[in-house]
């Protein structure tokens, strides 16, 4: 560490961190796009290939350098562009699908679906649908649902049509089925 930034308690570390990080959003925030300590954080971890944020606290990271690692660094992707939202009466999730265990059993019919633009992930699909009470993401070209990115079934081809069907204004991958 710099003679001029030497610190012995941990929040010294952590004190420092948080000046040095408010500093590069002033610096890194535009007219279109507010950036956020989270987004700093998440953009650091990645930008350094680190494990989780924990380490950058022990890591010599002044304002001038955390600018100069994500002065070109894609913040619009942690703020994704919503789309639209599709309401369906009855759910067109397999029965075959395991449930959560927080989700509520008492939604017996109706799903809502959430598209948005820029999403962070692109995967499985650009655009792809999230059902976030049943913690599922559809592919919107095959059907194909995944939670994380562990595959768990398929919509029935009538089901994704319906679907895509709802979506409006969007441009939507190659229908695959």
């Amino acid at each position: 560490m710099a003679k001029d930034r030497i610190v012995q308690d941990p929040s010294d570390w952590i004190n420092q961190y948080i000046k040095d990080s408010e500093e590069a959003i002033q610096k890194l925030s535009t007219d279109s796009l507010s950036v956020t300590s989270d987004d700093i954080q998440n953009a650091l971890v990645e930008v350094l290939d680190l494990n989780s944020s924990t380490g950058l606290l022990y890591m010599e990271l002044p304002a001038e350098k955390i600018i100069c690692l994500l002065s070109s660094f894609d913040f619009s992707k942690y703020h994704p562009e919503f789309i639209c939202e599709v309401t369906l009466e009855e759910s067109i999730v397999p029965s075959d699908i395991p449930v959560l265990l927080t989700e509520q059993t008492i939604r017996a019919g109706g799903e809502i679906w959430m598209i948005h633009k820029n999403d962070a992930d692109p995967f499985p699909s650009s655009p792809h649908a999230h059902n976030y009470p049943k913690n599922l993401v559809a592919h919107l070209g095959n059907g194909e649902l995944y939670r994380k990115r562990e595959i768990l079934g398929k919509l029935k081809k009538k089901d994704l049509v319906l679907l895509r069907g709802l979506i409006k204004n969007v441009n939507l991958p190659t229908l695959e089925v």
